[in-house]
């Protein structure tokens, strides 16, 4: 190969490489774009009180609030509270029709709430009211896909990645320790 080739061979691949670089950009934006993305967050309900205070005592119930941020309509088929990791309530579909949507328009949101009697066990098997604000108390929605979406967020953007990564190691030591 001639200098003069190697030359409009180097140009060429630096011209080229913006060119990969802005496509890929857009590829991995459409494929992200084209993702379920839904919010679950814990809702709670407080008795209207004099001085609009809302305390543990004014807690009169709680729901999960599931907002979806999509482009395409998402179905929840579950929808549960955990405690300390382990399913602690699960929502049942029959008795919500009102206000358990079939679908969730794209960047529309669902409510749904216990009932009194739901949150009178809610409340006799924490054993606290405060307990439902804690971090170990968290809200889960399934959507039909098969993907698990939490109301603890930190986990979502920071917690994951490090998980991945740390098993990612121990796969990768267990296999040079054979």
């Amino acid at each position: 190969m001639t200098p003069d080739q190697k030359v409009a061979l180097w140009i060429t691949a630096l011209t080229a490489l913006p060119t990969i670089l802005f496509t890929g950009a857009v590829a991995y934006w459409n494929w992200r774009r084209d993702q379920e993305r839904i919010i679950v967050r814990k809702s709670p309900t407080y008795w209207e009180t004099p001085g609009r205070t809302e305390t543990d005592a004014a807690l009169c119930g709680f729901g999960i609030a599931v907002t979806n941020l999509s482009l395409y309509p998402v179905r929840i088929a579950g929808l549960a509270f955990l405690l300390g990791g382990k399913t602690f309530f699960q929502f049942y579909r029959p008795s919500r029709e009102e206000s358990w949507l079939p679908e969730i328009p794209s960047h529309a949101r669902m409510v749904v709430r216990t009932t009194d009697q739901e949150w009178n066990q809610i409340v006799s098997a924490l054993g606290n009211r405060g307990k439902a604000a804690s971090l170990k108390f968290v809200a889960v929605a399934v959507t039909e896909t098969g993907r698990r979406f939490t109301s603890v967020r930190f986990s979502v953007r920071v917690v994951w990645p490090l998980r991945f990564i740390r098993s990612w190691i121990t796969r990768l030591t267990a296999r040079n320790s054979k």
